[in-house]
């Protein structure tokens, strides 16, 4: 069976509140097999999912199952949505797959670390002139940061989409 796509963010939000969080934690079984060598069944058990609703929205990312067990590619090519600072804003961006994705997660983690006088500046260097999809670049000068989160304090705000 094929998986439900969704491609953008306006697809992300015409989905009910179950069919997002049946989404999301099915894309978290996915990270978490990959994370730990685990099957996929069970990471599904392990977040008290049921097998189908991964294959429903995550069956791109699945090998073909043998012998019972069913093992996520190393990589997949599932849009996921991150908060970022970019071009002074704090914006989503459309992770175009599973590698992408994590990059942005990082991003993310060293942009908020700094911004919360959790993390040194220094952490932000490795993402310097890294670009979106949509041509943006990632912010990583310190005082872009500082004024984007003091204009858009409630970057996190998007936890009710995902």
């Amino acid at each position: 069976m094929a998986g439900r796509t969704i491609r953008t963010l306006e697809d992300l939000r015409a989905l009910s509140d179950k069919e997002r969080s049946e989404r999301r934690r099915a894309l978290r079984a996915i990270s978490l097999a990959r994370a730990e060598g685990w099957p996929v069944e069970e990471a599904a058990e392990e977040l008290g999912l049921d097998m189908s609703v991964v294959r429903d929205w995550a069956s791109e990312a699945l090998r073909a199952t043998r012998g019972g067990l069913t093992y996520p590619k190393p990589a997949d090519a599932l849009v996921r949505f991150r908060p970022l600072y970019v071009d002074g804003s704090g914006v989503f961006v459309a992770a175009r797959g599973s590698e992408e994705s994590d990059l942005y997660a990082r991003i993310l983690e060293a942009q908020w670390r700094y911004i919360n006088g959790e993390g040194p500046a220094s952490a932000l260097l490795p993402y310097e002139g890294i670009q979106t999809p949509d041509g943006g670049v990632v912010d990583t000068d310190p005082e872009v940061l500082k004024r984007a989160a003091l204009e858009e304090p409630e970057i996190d705000g998007y936890r009710g989409l995902f």
